[in-house]
């Protein structure tokens, strides 16, 4: 296994981890990732090595993201600390460079602070990682953006399953592709909801979207819409016009570190507000649509025209 991988489709991302920590990436590297030999050639780099976790400042922390917190420092870094005081980082988006220790850190501390260093690497290249999903169907790339348990991985695998592609389910990285919006994805296993056995109030199962639909991933695409899910079982389905400042918010909700690089802000605000141009949608999700490619593709025709 590569201890180095590209983490964008040009290579202008890179992630480096020391031998022992490589399992530890395992679960947050992305699929499209691969690996990176010799120089960085002025690549951005998120770093992962081993070593004793850092002191967590007496400040109150700048931000807040899963297990992490941050603190911005007057010189435009970040630090960062894990809850379980397992896991310290600090992110120079000037220099483009961002290093994570790791002393016995969860998977999921590791996904937490790899998400928020990469989001500031990608950031100072003026582009948007966003926590949302992407199908590819008329047009291009369809956003499904909302907050967790919102339906996201549901409609995007449903959406598959009724003949589109796929970018990611998860975190797709957003950027000025000649005056258009491009989308690039970067797909993990998908996490889906699903019924809980007894004794558990929530369950969650894994499914690897080459095994399922091999053949229908996609790398990046242009944006063609975004849609806005939100599961009300005893509802039908509806699709509802959503307005560009109303889409704007919501994007912005997507990408919670968005106005750390605050040097970059204006300009990522602006990429935001390209997106949200697009035409967009609220999708209200019933029962009628659940894992029904057909009900649910029918229901989205007046988005694709």
């Amino acid at each position: 296994m590569s201890n180095a991988w590209s983490l964008l489709a040009h290579g202008e991302l890179r992630l480096r981890a020391e031998p022992a920590l490589a399992p530890l990436i395992e679960t947050w590297l992305p699929f499209s990732a691969f690996p990176a030999d010799g120089a960085d050639d002025g690549a951005a780099l998120l770093e992962l090595r081993e070593g004793a976790a850092g002191a967590r400042p007496d400040a109150e922390p700048t931000f807040r993201f899963g297990t992490a917190a941050g603190w911005l420092r007057p010189d435009g870094g970040v630090q960062m600390y894990a809850d379980g005081g397992t896991l310290t980082g600090l992110v120079e988006p000037g220099r483009r460079r961002a290093r994570l220790h790791a002393a016995g850190a969860s998977e999921r501390e590791l996904h937490d602070q790899a998400t928020i260093a990469s989001a500031l690497l990608v950031d100072g290249m003026g582009r948007a990682l966003l926590h949302a999903a992407a199908a590819v169907g008329p047009g291009g790339a369809w956003l499904l953006v909302g907050d967790s348990h919102s339906g996201k991985s549901t409609t995007c695998v449903t959406l598959v399953d009724g003949g589109w592609g796929y970018l990611s389910d998860d975190q797709v990285i957003l950027s000025d592709a000649a005056g258009a919006v491009g989308v690039e994805g970067w797909p993990r296993r998908f996490n889906l909801d699903a019924p809980p056995p007894a004794g558990r109030s929530l369950w969650r199962r894994a499914l690897d979207p080459r095994e399922h639909w091999p053949g229908r991933e996609h790398r990046s695409a242009p944006l063609a819409g975004l849609l806005f899910p939100r599961v009300e079982a005893q509802s039908p389905t509806e699709l509802t016009r959503v307005r560009p400042a109303d889409a704007l918010g919501r994007l912005i909700r997507a990408a919670p570190w968005l106005l750390l690089g605050a040097a970059g802000a204006s300009r990522l605000l602006a990429l935001l507000g390209a997106a949200a141009a697009a035409p967009s949608f609220s999708l209200r999700m019933g029962m009628d649509t659940y894992r029904n490619p057909e009900a649910l593709l029918r229901c989205l025709e007046p988005a694709a025209r």
